[in-house]
């Protein structure tokens, strides 16, 4: 997505009160709260993965992949499966699902200059009337920053 790009539906969701939007068209399902098998020597923010109609799914925290407090009770957060270009899929475990939003093009803001490229959020940050900023993530060829050290 880019300032230029046309106006964008978003899937809505929040990790530790922050508000993030992945494209409606990389949501691939959205899960209450499933078993998790451990992933031994994964980095601290891959749970583990997550068995999806006999799929493997790699379960990442987004919280911990932020730097964020970790949720009181996992037990209530969900599971939005978006997919990769390549067609990989990823489960992120979030605190809770919104809406899908329609935005247009004139609510993009560009990301700070002082965000290395590639790292945190490759996407725009799109101004909401009324509410806090909604982080746009990439589903993309960047989508490696979630899973990067």
């Amino acid at each position: 997505m880019s300032p230029h790009a046309a106006d964008a539906q978003l899937v809505t969701m929040y990790a530790g009160g922050a508000c993030f939007g992945v494209p409606v068209t990389r949501v691939r399902d959205v899960l209450a709260a499933t078993q998790i098998y451990a992933a031994p020597l994964a980095p601290p923010c891959i749970l583990g993965s997550i068995n999806l109609r006999g799929r493997i799914v790699t379960a990442i925290d987004l919280r911990m992949r932020l730097a964020l407090p970790p949720a009181a009770d996992r037990s209530a957060s969900k599971c939005v499966i978006v997919e990769h270009s390549s067609g990989e899929s990823y489960a992120l475990l979030v605190d809770e699902i919104g809406d899908v939003m329609l935005l247009p093009t004139n609510l993009y803001e560009p990301n700070p200059i002082t965000l290395r490229p590639n790292r945190y959020f490759p996407s725009v940050k799109p101004q909401m009337p009324n509410r806090s900023k909604l982080q746009a993530i990439s589903i993309s060829a960047r989508f490696s920053w979630l899973i990067q050290r």
